[in-house]
């Protein structure tokens, strides 16, 4: 459906940062780059606010949603369940060697060699994307675009406050990769839910600040 294809469209912006937490989504501009009529997009526009990640205020239009702490909980719950369950219990699918989790890894790394921020975040994205990806499920598959528009939102308020907050997931991510290589299977899911819950606790404060 055309729904479909525009929703995953703005669900890859905010991904890729094109749209951040309380921009608004001007209906005809987003329609023009999307190739969609505006009906269309109104209908991706009524889904999408179904699950939270935008928002129609009246008179006024529409906007994307700005991340709250009690959002960040619940979505790394989820997280949690999801890519510690694909590493216990998944498929496993490209996960392993030079083209599994380790090129992304790698590619935090050059990245942080670099000082180049927006290269860390986008490695690191892909890295738990393929983790989603690999329990094999095109349910699951079907969700992580929504699971990355939320958390790019979410990487965005945290930014702001501190800037360089994700270099400290690259060698997070090499410890994961270096287990799931060594078929230590039971000890990366465990080190991944351990990070995660972290994390989510650590966002929770930085938003509240």
């Amino acid at each position: 459906m055309q729904a479909d294809l525009a929703m995953r469209g703005i669900l890859n912006g905010i991904a890729s940062g094109t749209w951040g937490p309380g921009d608004k989504l001007n209906e005809v501009a987003v329609a023009t780059k999307l190739g969609v009529s505006r009906n269309t997009l109104r209908e991706a526009f009524a889904r999408m606010a179904t699950q939270g990640l935008v928002q129609r205020i009246p008179n006024r239009g529409v906007f994307v949603t700005r991340p709250e702490p009690k959002d960040v909980k619940d979505l790394y719950a989820a997280r949690i369940l999801v890519e510690s369950g694909a590493l216990l219990w998944g498929k496993r699918q490209h996960l392993t060697g030079e083209k599994g989790l380790d090129r992304h890894v790698r590619s935090g790394e050059e990245a942080a060699d670099k000082e180049d921020l927006r290269g860390v975040a986008l490695a690191n994205r892909k890295f738990h994307e393929d983790i989603v990806v690999s329990a094999g499920s095109a349910f699951l598959k079907d969700t992580t675009n929504r699971m990355s528009a939320q958390m790019q939102l979410v990487f965005s308020l945290a930014r702001a406050k501190e800037p360089n907050f994700q270099l400290e997931y690259v060698p997070v991510n090499r410890r994961i990769a270096d287990l799931v290589n060594a078929d230590e299977w039971e000890q990366a899911a465990e080190y991944l839910r351990e990070s995660l819950a972290e994390t989510s606790v650590r966002l929770q404060r930085l938003l509240k600040a």
